[in-house]
């Protein structure tokens, strides 16, 4: 649907090209096309067609931001937060909403600048991933943090010891900062694109650790290090920290797993992580839990135990992905939460909510995904997890989970920077019955025949995806007198870390019809199966499928967790003759209702700005025209001063 965006919005074109403004042969008149726009008055797509969600994301402290976080977290004995910016300075604040300004507690460039100094083999800094605080923190002063250095000569690799845990040393002033000459290294692993990163110490007080693969999303497992417990990665290590030992400046717990396996790095807890972000332990059970950010197919939360084998890369979760490698020492442990990337796509690991002001999530895990911004929720049972359900609306992209000393849960958000609190959702359903049937939606003039509503515009884009024996139908409904803007430059999004050159007017629709042959080669056998509709409702673009009944007369709105249906293709180059589907190219038939892919989960996502000139046929025109000139001829898109582009 990306590409729907854009051929409509801003389709080029060979005789004048709407994302120039400039006037040419397009604007003089044609004898086919239209040269007035018939307003789209019908539309009944408003609102939602579920309740809204329980609980929403407040702002905590609304007078504070920061930029690119990744860490918040508290520290024994205070009542301050600590927020960890990727770019390396880490600030601590007041824990009241009326706090104004954020105080430096470190700047971990600094910490680099110190280590080049003492070396020859220069270092580039590049993210600060982990902080925590010592379980003794009140009387040592001691802080740990994990950052990431590479090698200044990038031609030099992946650095060996790129990723860097180091303790410090916290003064006792108000408010608190780190001494840079107390840092002692901890230990260190590969830097690469999967780092892990996350710390936490343990009910036991020892330190736990995060480290992923070491490499990027392709190949996957590059470095073949899920299996291998000869070294740090894709683990979770426990040590401890109170005690030196050898030339290390921890030492290995004797009840760690692979102690006495020879070869084995005795500091892995458990393994097969693909690329952990974010573990915490449950204040009242001691279990730890870690969320890993999945390959291509699913999100995976586990419940740790010792010696647990997670699975990288012989499988992501349950699906085999190198199946011929070989496995490490322990059986491979199914996940305790499996999210496809149906629903999810970049998981962010949280807490089991402990707090007292919301006793219906007493006892529920509580996590979320980065790219949705859906947080769900979980019941802790004794051999497992109970239903999933979402239970914060969508609004915050959140890198990180944190708990106050009472056990309350708190959201800190990338693309704004913001730290927010759970809060009851006092939202009313809107009043607004949601269009349940595709008659009901004013998006057609006649749905039987298929023909759309006065002032709903056909598109066509310029490269279909493959759906065997499928194709499409497009159109693009915007209200009234809306138009869509197209700007010269990228426009920031406010409160996002995402900009964007079309602004769309609330309510518009974006609409395929995906029919199935069910002949091949027999465009008189095709038959419409669904109708996909994305909602644009101010910020968000929803999407929602209609299936079509077999009189091919309506279509209904299929419910929010989706569905299946099986077709028959009659086709005498397949086996048999006969193929079944039960889905197409992108996506099953029938969605569970969600936010679209991330092409178009938000407006500022990654749509293209410039196609190729299309001809469509507009009903009630005099014949076919160009796409991009009828949008702008008819006053539907504007176009900004953009340059022309080579």
């Amino acid at each position: 649907m990306a590409s729907l965006v854009a051929a409509g919005a801003d389709a080029a074109e060979n005789e004048g090209d709407i994302s120039r403004g400039d006037a040419g042969p397009s604007d003089q008149p044609r004898p086919f096309g239209l040269d007035q726009r018939t307003v789209w008055t019908t539309s009944k797509f408003r609102g939602r067609p579920d309740p809204p969600l329980p609980f929403m994301a407040q702002p905590a402290f609304p007078h504070l931001r920061f930029q690119q976080p990744t860490v918040l977290t508290t520290a024994g004995g205070t009542d301050r937060f600590f927020v960890a910016e990727q770019r390396g300075n880490i600030y601590s604040f007041a824990n009241d909403p009326e706090c104004r300004k954020a105080d430096l507690f470190l700047d971990t460039q600094a910490l680099v600048r110190r280590l080049n100094e003492q070396q020859a083999d220069p270092v580039r800094f590049n993210a600060v991933y982990g902080l925590t605080f010592h379980p003794q923190f009140e009387r040592n002063r001691y802080c740990y943090v994990c950052y990431v250095v590479s090698h200044a000569d990038g031609k030099k690799g992946q650095h060996p010891d790129g990723t860097r845990v180091s303790r410090l040393r916290v003064s006792e002033t108000d408010p608190p900062v780190c001494d840079i000459e107390s840092e002692q290294l901890i230990i260190t692993w590969l830097q690469g694109g999967h780092n892990g990163g996350c710390l936490k110490f343990g009910p036991d007080g020892c330190l736990y650790i995060s480290t992923g693969d070491g490499g990027s999303a392709f190949p996957p497992d590059g470095l073949n290090s899920g299996q291998d417990v000869s070294n740090l990665l894709s683990a979770i290590l426990r040590i401890d920290v109170d005690r030196a030992e050898g030339d290390r400046s921890y030492r290995v717990p004797e009840d760690n797993p692979f102690v006495s396996l020879e070869n084995a790095r005795g500091e892995i807890w458990a393994y097969g992580l693909r690329n952990p972000w974010k573990m915490s332990f449950d204040r009242q059970s001691g279990d730890l839990w870690v969320g890993d950010v999945g390959w291509e197919l699913w999100e995976l939360v586990y419940r740790v135990r010792k010696g647990d084998n997670f699975g990288w890369s012989i499988t992501e979760g349950n699906q085999p992905v190198h199946a011929e490698r070989q496995r490490g020492p322990t059986p491979i442990v199914p996940p305790t939460v499996e999210i496809p990337h149906t629903e999810g796509a970049s998981i962010t690991g949280g807490f089991v909510y402990r707090g007292q002001k919301f006793p219906e999530l007493q006892g529920m895990y509580i996590f979320g995904d980065w790219e949705t911004r859906r947080i769900w929720g979980v019941p802790v049972e004794q051999g497992g997890v109970g239903e999933r359900r979402e239970v914060l609306e969508p609004t915050v992209r959140v890198v990180d989970f944190a708990e106050d000393h009472q056990g309350e849960l708190y959201l800190l958000d990338y693309d704004n920077g913001g730290v927010y609190a759970i809060a009851r959702n006092e939202v009313a359903a809107s009043d607004h019955a949601f269009p349940t049937r595709l008659s009901d939606t004013g998006i057609f003039e006649n749905v039987a025949a298929h023909r759309p509503a006065a002032g709903v515009l056909p598109f066509s884009i310029n490269a279909e995806q493959w759906a065997d024996h499928a194709n499409s139908e497009r159109w693009l409904g915007v209200p009234g007198s809306g138009t869509i803007r197209r700007h010269s430059e990228a426009k920031s999004i406010e409160g996002s870390m995402f900009s964007r050159t079309l602004d769309f007017p609330l309510d518009t629709v974006l609409v395929k019809t995906l029919s199935l042959e069910l002949q091949a080669e027999a465009p008189a056998s095709r038959r419409r199966v669904e109708t996909q509709v994305l909602h644009f409702d101010g910020r968000e673009w929803r999407g929602y499928a209609y299936r079509w009944n077999e009189d091919q007369t309506d279509a209904e709105l299929v419910a929010a967790q989706g569905d299946q249906q099986t077709f028959e293709v009659v086709d005498p180059a397949a086996p048999g003759g006969c193929l079944v589907r039960t889905g197409f190219s992108v996506h099953p038939p029938f969605p569970r209702r969600q936010r679209p892919s991330v092409e178009v989960t938000h407006p500022a996502g990654s749509v293209p700005t410039r196609l190729r000139s299309r001809t469509v046929h507009q009903p009630g025109a005099s014949g076919r025209g160009r796409q991009g000139r009828l949008l702008r001829r008819t006053g539907a898109c504007v176009a900004g001063l953009a340059p022309k582009q080579a």
